[in-house]
């Protein structure tokens, strides 16, 4: 709040300027459910006598939000006239509707805007104690960068067929498909999974109805790791929180970020050691098989793995055979190299076993609870995988109970009559309790909705832009 000069709309802009919130959708609206819950908190936390009335008041003005900046900003060393006091005091008493199109950010972008970047000018300049003004945090913006990788690996997910995802790809997609590679990234993952899978053999199928939301979160989190590593080995002179300044201006594209970089005054140059750099920083399993494939076979592929995924639309086992076919295994792979070799102490392996039990079990659970909620909704929808899930979600009931009441999920359902996927968020008890639901979300709902509990855990789940019944209640009691 200190470079806007404490102006609350100014500021929600220039976050908007700093994360490239370009489209309609990802831009602030004033009658979103999570500027309702924002100011509910604020006025609980300032001690409103009265919340509603607050409230009531507050949108009532932002509806003549023209005629308020006009009348406040004419002139700041005016005083107030009786009759403007007595029109403001007027409109405080009318309870106006927000329409979806008020967009506020019209008078963020006039004079308050213009103010606020001259005074940050002058302060990045230096002031008298040589301090400047940070161009943003890093740690923020890889959560950002994060949210966006994530959105990816969703889309990539629901373009291959479902019963393949549960049966063998949910393995390939956590230890070998990063987002990274000559393609776009939703393509770089469908390609480095499928190339994945067919060169490295699971030793033991397991068909699975959920995939693993630690192993998912490691795969995106190293995914950004390799990305920014390949784009610092082009432009070597650049610091890594630059490097991700390009990488979300230019939506995770590396390419675009190079020529974005070049435009700006910086040198790059692009050759083999950019991959391998790009897979030893994010740990690849199998770092020296991965760089012969990427820089030696699928080059000459390229052109007719692209034609096969030009189109944004769901892959059949098909299309997923013949481009499994086009990606050849790698030379350096011996015989030796694809037999798992095990070598655990019996106290790791039994860890071992009661990791798989109980993520059996729970996969178990969270599919019965989720068929339940769909019944419950209505939706006339199967469940195909359950993408991540967190079971920590409400206040633990006691410190010597450590399990707390709701589990938040997304999973992919697709209709029971007709074709398509949808992706949808499920609230439910994790006792017995009858007490859950279910609904769709967009996969660009990620900035409307928050949750801190999903938020502390590291799960990017998507939840409802307008949180109804029990979500709403745990949203209001606990932002």
């Amino acid at each position: 709040m200190c470079l806007p000069n404490a102006d609350l709309l100014v500021a929600i802009r220039l976050i908007e300027l700093d994360r490239s919130y370009n489209t309609k959708d990802e831009q602030f609206q004033i009658s979103l459910y999570a500027v309702r819950t924002a100011l509910t908190d604020a006025t609980s936390s300032a001690r409103q006598p009265n919340i509603d009335d607050f409230h009531a008041g507050s949108f009532s003005l932002a509806s003549h939000l023209e005629f308020v900046t006009q009348t406040m900003l004419v002139d700041r060393s005016c005083i107030l006239s009786v009759e403007k006091i007595f029109l403001l005091s007027g409109m405080l008493k009318r309870l106006l509707m927000l329409d979806k199109s008020d967009n506020p950010m019209i008078f963020a972008n006039e004079r308050r805007l213009h103010n606020c970047h001259t005074d940050a000018n002058a302060n990045a300049s230096g002031d008298a104690n040589g301090e400047k003004v940070p161009g943003g945090l890093t740690i923020s913006l890889r959560v950002v960068l994060l949210d966006k990788i994530h959105a990816k690996y969703l889309k990539a997910i629901s373009r291959l067929p479902m019963k393949d995802v549960r049966a063998c790809y949910h393995r390939a997609l956590v230890n070998g498909g990063y987002c990274y590679g000559p393609f776009s990234c939703v393509t770089n993952i469908i390609v480095n999974t499928l190339w994945y899978d067919s060169t490295f053999h699971a030793v033991e199928k397991l068909e699975v109805d959920m995939i693993c939301t630690s192993t998912f979160v490691r795969v995106e989190s190293r995914s950004l790791r390799g990305l920014i590593k390949l784009l610092l080995t082009c432009i070597p002179e650049i610091s890594e929180h630059d490097a991700m300044i390009y990488l979300l201006k230019n939506n995770l594209k590396v390419r675009k970020a190079i020529e974005m970089a070049g435009v700006e005054g910086w040198e790059s140059s692009w050759d083999v050691s950019a991959y391998k750099a790009a897979a030893d920083a994010s740990f690849h399993p199998e770092l020296k098989a991965y760089v012969q494939f990427f820089t030696q076979s699928l080059p000459t592929v390229q052109s007719a793995v692209k034609s096969l995924l030009r189109a944004s639309t769901p892959l059949s086992p098909n299309d997923v055979l013949q481009l499994a076919m086009l990606l050849p295994s790698s030379n350096c792979i011996s015989a030796k190299s694809l037999e798992t070799i095990v070598d655990l102490s019996t106290d790791a392996l039994d860890m071992f076993i009661a990791y798989k039990e109980k993520f059996v079990t729970q996969q178990g659970f969270f599919r019965r609870k989720i068929e339940a909620a769909l019944r419950k909704k209505g939706y006339l929808y199967d469940l195909q995988v359950i993408c991540v899930a967190n079971e920590c979600v409400g206040s633990q009931k006691n410190f010597l109970d450590f399990k707390c009441p709701y589990s938040h999920v997304n999973f992919l359902a697709s209709p029971k009559v007709g074709s398509g996927l949808k992706l949808f968020f499920a609230e439910f008890s994790n006792d017995d309790e009858d007490v859950s639901f279910c609904c769709t979300v967009s996969r660009k709902s990620k900035h409307e909705a928050r949750c801190c509990y999903c938020e502390y855990e590291g799960t990017r789940i998507m939840h409802p832009a307008h949180p109804i019944e029990k979500v709403a209640e745990i949203l209001m009691r606990n932002l």
